[in-house]
């Protein structure tokens, strides 16, 4: 199994933050240009908050570059508060992924943080994987921080 955390330090509410993240249009707007998640209508704009916790909720192929199908991904939320969420699925390339997101409201900023477990269904692939997942994650970070603005 590989770990990672990112975080950033955001110049907005929590719950401004939250209300347009918590979204799968707001995921794809973190992701691309590099990735999108391709789902039906009605989950683009439904909250997470929305969503039935358990698992396999739905599928939704990963594009890259918001064209070529990469991989599909099997949804599970296992816990959805306010200001975070814990999502269990799983993947074609990815035995288990694990995404625990936390937004922490401090005093006069908010701070995002994004932990990653992953274990890849080929044990040789995880070397390869996380540098690539890591950067993607590091690419929404930097979207975050563009879309709600950079506390230093």
């Amino acid at each position: 199994m590989r770990t990672f955390t990112v975080s950033s330090k955001l110049d907005a509410d929590a719950k401004f933050i939250a209300d347009k993240v918590f979204r799968i249009a707001g995921v794809n707007e973190e992701l691309m240009p590099l990735v999108k998640m391709q789902l039906t209508p009605e989950w683009l704009q439904k909250s997470l908050a929305q969503w039935p916790v358990g698992y396999n909720i739905h599928a939704s192929w990963l594009l890259l570059f918001g064209l070529l199908p990469i991989d599909r991904h099997h949804f599970g939320l296992e816990q959805v508060t306010e200001l975070s969420f814990r999502e269990k699925s799983w993947t074609l390339v990815l035995r288990t992924w694990t995404h625990q997101r936390d937004i922490l409201p401090m005093e006069g900023y908010s701070e995002v943080v994004d932990k990653i477990e992953m274990t890849t269904r080929l044990s040789w692939l995880e070397p390869l994987i996380t540098p690539i997942y890591l950067a993607v994650f590091k690419h929404r970070h930097r979207r975050l921080q563009k879309m709600f603005g950079r506390v230093h």
